[in-house]
């Protein structure tokens, strides 16, 4: 699973009304310096 699927899902589950689209997903990802292809991987083991 990479970075932006990740985010669209987590967007789902915390408010399932709301779906972004891919660019407002990858320009958030950008601006907090995340590769949104890249593999997901959590930060807190």
């Amino acid at each position: 699973m990479d970075n932006l699927t990740a985010t669209r899902s987590l967007c789902n589950a915390i408010a399932n009304t709301f779906y972004p689209d891919n660019a407002t997903i990858e320009f958030a990802l950008f601006n907090e310096g995340i590769d949104a292809k890249a593999e997901a991987t959590p930060k807190d083991p």
